[in-house]
């Protein structure tokens, strides 16, 4: 502990020997500069020693405005894109959701050998499509063999009549169903053995 004491006194001992040179350096300087001030000011010559500038400076408000409009400007492209990207994908959506329900329709009839035929049902705005031969329930029914839009944007544009399949040797009455909503217009196309594909449709769309 003795030696741990001594240790710490010889450490700062040196430590101040080696500080001191550079504070009375420090103060050298100091004095050295007053001193000159002052023989300055004895021979006539005004110092003024002006103090470090720390306004900052801002934005006038011609800046400011012209900035708000450029974000407003890019704010409302990018809003409008960004509704058409989401009306293209849900437009993309209902058309994949389509196939897929026209394939159930016709795996169903290539296994249990029936005929399965694709009817329109309209519920105000709302529209379906069923093969439930009765005919008389609207949409929203909830069945199985029931496809209805997820949303009211996507329109029905035409369906080809007696549109079907058919147990017999798998087979289907050819034809195509077109749905649209702002974003564009899509066919799901079938034919006559059974094979669905759906196409984007060129050109403008008849559902603005």
């Amino acid at each position: 502990m003795r030696r741990f004491f001594y240790a710490c006194l010889s450490f700062f001992g040196l430590a101040s020997s080696f500080f001191e040179p550079i504070c009375n350096g420090v103060n050298f300087l100091r004095g050295a500069f007053q001193n000159g001030v002052f023989c300055l000011e004895a021979l006539g010559v005004s110092v003024r020693l002006r103090p470090m500038n720390r306004k900052q400076q801002g934005f006038s408000l011609m800046e400011m405005m012209v900035a708000m409009a450029i974000v407003l400007i890019l704010s409302a492209g990018g809003f409008t894109a960004w509704q058409g990207w989401q009306a293209q994908q849900r437009l993309i959506q209902t058309v994949h959701q389509l196939r897929s329900y026209l394939t159930l329709l016709r795996n169903d009839a290539n296994w249990y050998n029936r005929e399965r035929q694709v009817r329109v049902k309209r519920n105000g705005d709302r529209w379906c499509l069923t093969s439930d031969a009765a005919g008389s329930q609207g949409c929203g029914s909830g069945g199985a063999t029931e496809f209805m839009p997820q949303w009211r944007e996507i329109r029905l544009v035409e369906i080809t009549e007696g549109l079907a399949f058919f147990g017999l040797r798998n087979s289907a009455w050819p034809g195509h169903i077109r749905i649209c909503n702002a974003a564009g217009e899509w066919q799901v196309l079938t034919s006559v053995w059974g094979r669905i594909r759906i196409v984007e449709t060129p050109g403008e769309t008849t559902c603005h």
